[in-house]
């Protein structure tokens, strides 16, 4: 019994992976342009994947996937047909007058990639 639970956590934990940072679009919602600071922004999403700064402005810029291999995708045969992810991303841009926000730049996508068929929604 033991076995089988170490193995099916393996593979729980095989299909699953993530990158970057995914960014909620309530945690964005919430932020006002002319009101919230950098500081804000950071208590409520952490570290930037990115921070540009260009012309007196700064962009802190968040990108973040995550994926989930499809339950077929483990049985034989059946997963080269069947099988696949479901993909999210997030990309987050934050542009920066003097400490405060002035300019909002949200994306939110889903995808479905299957294997073998080269088909994605």
């Amino acid at each position: 019994m033991k076995n089988v639970l170490i193995i099916l956590t393996a593979i729980i934990l095989a299909a699953c992976a993530s990158s970057g940072v995914m960014v909620d679009q309530s945690k964005v919602d919430k932020f006002q342009k002319g009101v919230t600071t950098e500081a804000d922004v950071y208590g409520a999403l952490g570290k930037p994947t990115t921070v540009t700064v260009s012309n007196g402005m700064k962009i802190l810029t968040y990108v973040g996937s995550q994926a989930q291999l499809k339950a077929a995708s483990f049985i034989p045969v059946v997963g080269l047909f069947a099988g696949g992810a479901d993909v999210r991303a997030s990309v987050l841009s934050l542009t920066f007058k003097d400490g405060v926000l002035s300019n909002i730049v949200s994306s939110q996508t889903q995808s479905d990639v299957r294997n073998g068929s080269g088909v994605t929604e």
